[in-house]
């Protein structure tokens, strides 16, 4: 056999493998899982999932509550107002932040009442007149919770034992700062204003500003910046008078987001899109999903009508000129995001826009990597707190605006 004839096809067949290493060492950054595409952008991963022919994703939630706590006629420990947050505790105990008496209380898992602590103040263990209290997190014996009317994070033990308290730094540049989570690594996620924050401007005026995602360190006294978002936008609307107030454009995307283990996961653009950010500030992951989406003008009418029948008899005239205004830039489209939840398997739970007509909340749940599970349905009138491995606790407004704790299940 002639040499060259063998070194001219050997050296083909190398090539040949050569080629299909690098053709699979490309297919590695982007590839296809029937639905769902995945690919990698300058170190940040894009995850892409089409639409599915069976939407539902198959898990259930219960019919009926198991634990229902609150509601009317009972006595000052049974009576619900201004519920912010609840958690399940470590043994199964319910912690609720009842704002409305200024209150930490911790309910067992049949409902009765624990104990509660806490009353309202601006000293150690108190909180302030008209705070939205909020649990941010349980690490071990600890609770954190937010103060937000006093500026401040405290620290109690599961019995109620107040152990500490703390202020957020004041950021040149930025606006009052809110805190609403807490990174593995003791960072405090923190949503601020850029810039003063204060409203201003004549009737008929546009309202733009932005909001900074910051990590605040685990003292408070300094903070980085993660990411920036547009804030919904608001005109200034005159109530009669000389009387001037600032409502949002309606239908306007604002930022949602939730924190889990040491990622900061938000949606701003109101397309079906959610951005995961590292609490180091770096982009890691841009997950999108198919979402039907409606037109603004298809809904307006009906919507501008369910709009004024919730306002007060006295404003109403004022929002009727203001929802009038041709001035109002109101977007094409309602935005495809409501909020977002993170479950205690890591999956994210996007509620979609939810309609004052509609009467359930439809979440879209993708799993830890990013590709899109399914849908899944809870009651409109419930508001989700907590989503674990086999409960979703909320709490639901009847329509007196009487509130209760509620306790579903969930079977996966």
């Amino acid at each position: 056999m002639d040499s060259e004839w063998v070194s001219w096809r050997l050296g083909t067949y190398l090539t040949m493998i050569l080629l299909a290493a690098v053709v699979g060492g490309c297919a590695s950054s982007e590839r296809d899982r029937g639905h769902t595409t995945v690919a990698d952008s300058a170190g940040v991963r894009v995850v892409s999932s089409g639409a599915r022919r069976a939407p539902e994703i198959g898990w259930k939630i219960s019919q009926e509550p198991s634990v229902v706590i609150g509601g009317e006629g009972g006595g000052e420990t049974e009576v619900l107002y201004r519920v912010s947050s609840a958690r399940v505790l470590a043994d199964g105990a319910i912690l609720i932040s009842n704002s409305g008496t200024h209150e930490l209380r911790v309910y067992e898992s049949s409902g009765d009442l624990r104990h509660t602590f806490g009353r309202e103040g601006a000293g150690p263990g108190e909180f302030a007149a008209f705070s939205a209290m909020r649990v941010l997190d349980r690490r071990g014996d600890t609770i954190f919770v937010a103060d937000q009317g006093n500026r401040r994070i405290q620290a109690f033990d599961l019995t109620g034992r107040f152990l500490w308290v703390m202020s957020p730094a004041v950021i040149p540049g930025y606006g009052r700062s809110s805190i609403f989570g807490r990174f593995t690594n003791g960072g405090w996620s923190s949503l601020m204003p850029v810039g003063s924050g204060r409203f201003g401007g004549s009737p008929g005026d546009l309202i733009e500003m932005s909001y900074a995602f910051s990590v605040y360190d685990s003292t408070l006294e300094s903070a980085q910046q993660i990411a920036t978002a547009p804030a919904r936008p608001r005109m200034v609307n005159s109530l009669g008078g000389g009387a001037i107030h600032y409502p949002f454009v309606p239908l306007t995307p604002e930022p949602v987001y939730a924190v889990a283990g040491d990622r900061l996961i938000l949606s701003a653009s109101g397309d079906p899109e959610v951005k995961v950010f590292g609490s180091d500030g770096r982009l890691q992951s841009v997950f999108r999903w198919s979402a039907d989406r409606t037109s603004v003008d298809e809904i307006w009418d009906r919507y501008r009508q369910a709009f004024l029948e919730d306002v007060r008899s006295d404003r109403r005239p004022a929002y009727e000129r203001f929802l009038a205004d041709r001035r109002l830039p109101l977007p094409r489209q309602i935005p495809a995001v409501e909020s977002i939840l993170v479950d205690a398997m890591d999956h994210v739970w996007v509620a979609r826009f939810r309609l004052p007509w509609i009467s359930e909340r439809v979440w879209h749940v993708l799993a830890p990597d990013g590709e899109w599970v399914g849908n899944i349905s809870t009651p409109a009138d419930v508001t989700v707190f907590e989503i674990g491995e086999d409960y979703l606790l909320g709490k639901h407004s009847d329509e007196l605006g009487v509130e209760r704790v509620v306790l579903y299940s969930l079977n996966r």
